[in-house]
């Protein structure tokens, strides 16, 4: 990941086999173990996270974007496409800093059609 100065804003698509609930009741991004409380909007598959992540980011640092409710794949399948994150540099999304397609495959804790589950019982 390259350098993101404080404001930055993450778009995350997912594939069309996985549902994306209308509204993120989880919109966080975690970075050095601080946990930044942030605005997500949807718009179909794509989730714009934006607003409230203050810290600037050296290039090479990791973070993490936890967003959700997401629904396993209606194929019943553990596994989905990549999905595609973009950076930016503010909420305006006019100017992209990165962008990824490949290799951000979650792994869902339990098959379609649940509604909640633990990974110790996946039906």
């Amino acid at each position: 990941m390259n350098k993101h100065e404080a404001g930055a804003s993450f778009v995350i698509t997912a594939p069309s086999i996985v549902t994306v609930a209308a509204t993120m009741t989880t919109c966080n991004v975690i970075y050095n173990s601080i946990t930044y409380t942030t605005v997500c909007s949807v718009t179909g598959q794509v989730i714009t996270v934006s607003t409230g992540y203050t810290i600037a980011t050296a290039k090479g640092v990791s973070i993490a974007i936890a967003v959700g409710p997401l629904t396993n794949p209606i194929t019943n399948s553990a596994t989905t496409a990549s999905f595609t994150l973009e950076t930016y540099t503010g909420s305006s999304l006019l100017y992209k800093i990165d962008t990824i397609s490949t290799g951000l495959v979650p792994t869902f804790d339990c098959t379609y059609p649940c509604k909640t589950c633990n990974a110790n019982q996946m039906t």
